[in-house]
């Protein structure tokens, strides 16, 4: 779940509340880690995974797919996005 924060820049409060909604609505499930009794996992269920497929369908019609970036620029800024993500999970490991 510390990942999850560090990931999407949230407070450990909001994981912490979005995975009980979540959790609540039978999109994910906690489970403890195998080794390390003071870690959290959470696993995104079978219908929790469909539901992340049409939201980034949506997600990318609503917003990507709009006038505005060209296909090239597209690919130039996901290539960006890319190279932060993999530089903050080096920094956090």
């Amino acid at each position: 779940m510390n990942k999850i924060g560090m990931r999407l820049q949230v407070h450990p409060t909001s994981v912490t509340s979005s995975v009980d909604r979540l959790e609540s609505q039978g999109l994910v499930r906690r489970r403890a880690h195998e080794t390390d009794r003071r870690t959290t996992l959470v696993n995104i269920l079978p219908v929790g995974r469909r539901i992340q497929k049409l939201a980034a369908v949506a997600l990318n019609a609503e917003v990507f797919a709009k006038p505005g970036l060209s296909k090239s620029e597209l690919e130039q800024f996901y290539a960006i996005l890319s190279i932060l993500r993999f530089e903050e999970q080096d920094a956090a490991s």
